[in-house]
């Protein structure tokens, strides 16, 4: 398990999501802090450039 830090960037339901999939129990909802597994990371890394990149399309 390792700690990851969402930054403020990141959606709150992308938070929500991680912590009901893998079941992040040491998670501080104020700091967006979550401990989680490599695979959790991983997907996070996706979800963070899919939203970093549709940001992008927005006028």
């Amino acid at each position: 398990m390792q700690q990851y830090t969402l930054d403020n960037m990141m959606p709150k339901q992308y938070f929500d999501y991680c912590i009901k999939k893998y079941g992040a129990n040491d998670y501080k909802e104020k700091e967006m802090v979550i401990e989680i597994s490599e695979q959790a990371m991983k997907e996070i890394q996706v979800l963070k450039w899919f939203h970093q990149q549709h940001n992008r399309q927005q006028p």
